[in-house]
This record gives C-alpha cells, sequence and structure tokens, in this order.
C-alpha cells in the first residue's frame, strides 16, 4: 500500500492530471495521493513496529540542511527591503498545492520555502519506501513509461510549431494550461535527461525483445524531445548520459552501440529544427545569443557570486536570491540559473557545503552500490539500476549549473532513489543483519 500510494504521487507529479482536468483540481488530487502515501508509510512502519525514518548518512544531512535553511530565515542579510514581498501577480495568501514543485514561470520566495520540505518529504517517502529490488524495478520502470507522453507531448510541439518566443511549450495543452514539473522547455529537457539513464539501465537487463525494442524507441523518443526544447543545457547533459551509459555497457557489446549511436546521430543531423545549430554555438560565444538569456543568465550568475562571496556565512535567507536580484540589477523576479549559486546566495557557504556534501554523498552512495553488486550475478539487476541512478545524479550535477532548481523535485527524486538502493542492497545480501550497505 505505501509504495502504490507513492507511484500514484509520482503520476500525479509528474503529469499533472488535475491540470488538464478541473474536476481533479478541485478534489486537490496531489495533495490527497501525498497525505495517502504518507500516512500508509507511517501507519505500515508503526504497526510492524519499524522507524519511520532509514536514517542514512545523506538523510541526516538533509535533515542538518532543511535545518539550516530553516534557521537562514530569521538569521537572513535584509536584501530589498520586506522578504515578504510578492511578485507580480502573487497573492499573499493564496495557497500553494503540492503539485507546485516547478521552476517557473515566476517563483516567489514564499513559493520556495514552500517547495523545498515538501521536496524533502519525497525524499524521505523514497528512501523509506523502496526497500526490495522488485519496488525499484517498478518506480524505475513506471518513471520511464511516465516520460512517454511528457516526451512524445514536446516532439508533436515541435511538429505543429506550438511555439512561444522561438520554443516549443512544454508539456502543455493548450499553452495556458502547462503540468508543473514539465510545463516550461527547459524543465522538460531536465526531467527526461534524469529519466533517460534509467531507460538505459533497464535496457541492460531487459532480455524479452518486445521490452528491449519499446525501451530503445523511448529513449529515442526522449532523445528527440530533448533536441526539441532547444535547452542548451539539455543538450549538453543528453551528450553526458549517453557517454557514461555507453561507458557503463559490458566491454564485449560496447563498440556495436557505440556504432548505433554514431550511425544515429548523422542520420539525425539532416533532421535537426533550424536554427538549432546556432543556439548551441551560444554555449560557447554568450554574446552572440540573439534572444538575449545567455547575458542575462551571465551577468545574474555574477551578481549572485559577488553576493555569495561578500556574505560567506549567513546569506539572504531561503528563496530570497530572487530579492537580492532585484536589488541588484533591477525587478525583474527571476532566480539565479545555477542551483549552487542558489545555496550560496540564500545558505550561505555553510548551506552551499551542505548541499555538495549531499549530492556528492547520493553518487558516492549509487556508485558504491553499483560497483559492489555488480560482481554478484544474483545482484546484477540492482547493480545496473544502481548504475544508471548514479547517472541521472551526475546529469543534474551537471544540469545544475544552469537551472535554477534548488530546492525542487528534480534533484530530491533521485536522491530518494539512490538512498533507497542501499536498503535493497541489504536485503539482497545473505546476512543482513550483519553486512551494513557500502559507504
Amino acid at each position: 500500500m505505501p509504495f502504490w500510494a507513492l507511484m500514484s504521487f509520482t503520476v500525479v507529479l509528474l503529469l499533472s492530471p488535475q491540470t488538464f482536468l478541473p474536476e481533479l483540481a478541485r478534489l486537490r488530487i496531489a495533495l490527497l495521493t501525498g497525505g495517502l502515501a504518507v500516512a500508509a508509510h507511517c501507519w505500515t512502519q508503526v504497526t510492524h513496529r519499524r522507524p519511520l525514518i532509514r536514517f542514512t548518512r545523506e538523510v541526516w544531512i538533509a535533515v542538518v540542511l532543511l535545518g539550516w535553511a530553516a534557521l537562514s530565515l530569521p538569521l537572513s542579510t535584509a536584501v530589498g527591503g520586506d522578504s515578504q514581498a510578492q511578485s507580480p501577480g502573487a497573492g499573499s495568501d493564496a495557497p500553494l498545492v503540492l503539485t507546485e514543485l516547478s521552476s517557473g514561470p515566476v517563483p516567489t520566495p514564499q513559493a520556495l520555502r514552500s517547495l523545498f520540505p515538501r521536496s524533502m518529504l519525497v525524499f524521505w517517502l523514497l528512501g523509506s519506501t523502496i526497500t526490495t529490488l522488485d519496488r525499484l524495478r517498478t518506480a524505475v520502470w513506471g518513471l520511464s513509461l511516465m516520460a512517454t507522453p511528457l516526451a512524445a507531448t514536446g516532439v508533436v510541439n515541435l511538429i505543429l510549431k506550438r511555439m512561444i518566443a522561438g520554443r516549443i511549450v512544454g508539456f502543455c495543452d493548450p499553452p495556458a494550461l502547462c503540468a508543473a514539473l514539465t510545463g516550461d522547455p527547459g524543465d522538460l529537457a531536465l526531467m527526461l535527461n534524469l529519466i533517460l539513464p534509467l531507460m538505459a539501465a533497464l535496457l541492460r537487463v531487459t532480455r524479452r525483445p518486445a521490452a528491449r525494442g519499446l525501451l530503445i524507441g523511448l529513449m529515442v523518443l526522449n532523445a528527440a524531445a530533448i533536441v526539441a526544447t532547444f535547452s542548451r543545457t539539455g543538450f549538453v547533459t543528453l551528450l553526458v548520459s549517453l557517454a557514461l551509459s555507453l561507458r557503463a555497457l559490458p566491454r564485449k557489446r560496447a563498440w556495436k552501440w557505440v556504432a548505433a549511436a554514431l550511425v544515429l546521430a548523422l542520420v539525425a543531423v539532416p533532421l535537426l529544427p533550424s536554427g538549432y545549430v546556432d543556439r548551441l554555438a551560444t554555449i560557447a560565444h554568450v554574446a552572440g545569443d540573439p534572444t538575449g538569456s545567455s547575458q542575462e543568465r551571465a551577468r545574474d550568475m555574477q551578481i549572485a557570486m559577488e553576493f555569495a562571496l561578500s556574505h560567506p556565512l549567513v546569506g539572504a535567507g531561503l528563496g530570497n536570491n530572487i530579492l537580492v536580484l532585484n536589488q541588484l540589477r533591477g525587478p525583474m523576479w527571476q532566480p539565479v540559473h545555477n542551483v549552487y549559486l542558489e545555496y550560496a546566495v540564500d545558505l550561505g557557504w555553510p548551506g552551499l557545503a551542505l548541499f555538495i556534501l549531499l549530492l556528492g554523498g547520493c553518487l558516492r552512495h549509487a556508485g558504491r552500490i553499483a560497483r559492489r553488486s555488480g560482481g554478484d550475478p544474483a545482484l546484477h539487476e540492482l547493480s545496473a539500476l544502481a548504475g544508471g541512478i548514479w547517472i541521472s545524479l551526475v546529469a543534474f550535477t551537471v544540469s545544475a549549473l544552469a537551472y535554477p532548481v534548488a530546492y525542487h523535485l528534480y534533484f530530491y527524486y533521485f536522491a530518494g532513489l539512490a538512498v533507497a538502493v542501499g536498503a535493497v542492497y541489504e536485503a539482497g545480501l545473505p546476512t543482513p543483519a550483519l553486512t551494513a550497505a557500502p559507504r
């Protein structure tokens, strides 16, 4: 029951059916499924006299990070007047439901403060609920299948030229109704990039031809959708994910997949959307971006870095990097497009250090379990899935350099999966009571 409630909550978070079906919105289905997942987990753990939380090193770091974020508000440096100031169109008493876990389009400090503990809640649920290989496999398959309508919508939007400011709309139909996590094309590219390595991991351990064909088709669709978003960071992250996924293959058959990937890339070049190569060129030539977005983001990152260097211990407070930028470069109500600088500006260098410890700990945890279980045929599937989660976290590490998603679900969902593989590893050992997950 707790696991399936969690998966139902995941469906609501990724696909946002309540966005497109007003009847579901009136039911507050996100709050309902999220509350059910928490209640089911707590009831199961209490009735079986088990702890509510699996306290690992990563979980403790997350607890300290959340505590430091809470302390940052009363201790924070005053910026731009009242930290409760609203962005245009944001009501001070407007309710924020669990679906609002996206990076835009106009975030507010209040929204970020509400999102962060909810992202932590999902992180805790995943690490405590997914404790068997069957559940981990089901969760990975579920994410892979949930990505299908997201990717298909992105490709269809490009074909039908559903554009805003020269880029496709995200998971939207019509454009005024957009999913919270993937309504922006950049957010759509990020989510697909995080799920793609999980598909590659499933491909390594799936033997049925029909299932393998499905996974290959989904991977091609995901890659096409990432290109369709015109996201520069999305393209770079896609290359990193594909390279690491190919590197994870056994040497005997790696060359076949490398050759297939190269052939597919050559075939895809003539099919690239008009203007795509020119947009990618602005990665190296920031001044050449005709939209001005590269120049704006570079300026904002410089301002954020200067503020972080001048406020090393106590930052501006959780979510207040928006107000810092408003004060120093004018009221545009946009956060700095860099996760690491978001933490540095908001929570000071201690907050940034805690986040890096959490990110590094999850990477190390998933990577070690992938290596340790790789030599045991009985744990081969776990090794592949842990390796896929590790690549997803690397993909986030790269994307974080250009995304304003410090407090959002993107990282914390996959960090929760990284914690979960520890429980699965322990359950698969001959003597789980005597052997802990590798650290």
